[in-house]
């Protein structure tokens, strides 16, 4: 992480820095907090659209058919960087298995992303949720914060922090369950 990283982390108010640790804190609303932790009950995805970094809408439903991670992140996010290389080596590896990704900027501008992405070399695309409206929609309170939905656009696992090889598996094979 570039010193930027680090200053931008330490300038953030108080609800930003609890949401830069390992483990973000479960929503005090909504479904239940045991119903809310790694492998939440299933529910129906929320209906969202959001904007690629060339500035097409992309609706969250088009990427139905398949197994898809829903992955919430910023570039100022330590854990969030923690992760990645893994969620892309992961997705590289289950691509052609049929496995989309759907990687979810939370507010940061197009510009940062960009940088961020090449200063890294990642190739996954970024959507940009630019007002934190989508992150809202799905429940999300801090990050990382990722989902796992099956080719209806189920979700069949959450997970609130970082995630690991483990965590990847368990989420996919989850996904792919025949219901």
């Amino acid at each position: 992480m570039t010193w930027r990283g680090y200053a931008i982390c330490a300038l953030m108010p108080f609800t930003a820095l609890a949401s830069c640790q390992e483990e973000a804190a479960p929503a005090p609303s909504g479904p239940p907090a045991a119903a809310r932790q790694a492998g939440a009950v299933p529910r129906q995805t929320p209906d969202v659209s959001l904007i690629d970094l060339d500035g097409k809408t992309r609706a969250l439903a088009e990427f139905r058919g398949a197994p898809v991670l829903v992955n919430f992140w910023a570039s100022w996010c330590v854990p969030c960087l923690a992760e990645m290389p893994e969620i892309e080596r992961f997705g590289n590896t289950k691509r052609a298995e049929g496995l989309k990704l759907a990687m979810i900027n939370l507010e940061e501008p197009p510009a940062v992303i960009r940088n961020f992405l090449r200063e890294y070399d990642y190739k996954f695309p970024a959507l940009l949720d630019t007002d934190g409206a989508v992150a809202r929609a799905f429940g999300v309170t801090g990050l990382p914060t990722s989902f796992f939905l099956d080719a209806k656009g189920i979700i069949r696992y959450e997970r609130r922090g970082r995630m690991t090889t483990e965590t990847l598996e368990e989420g996919y094979r989850k996904a792919r369950e025949e219901r």
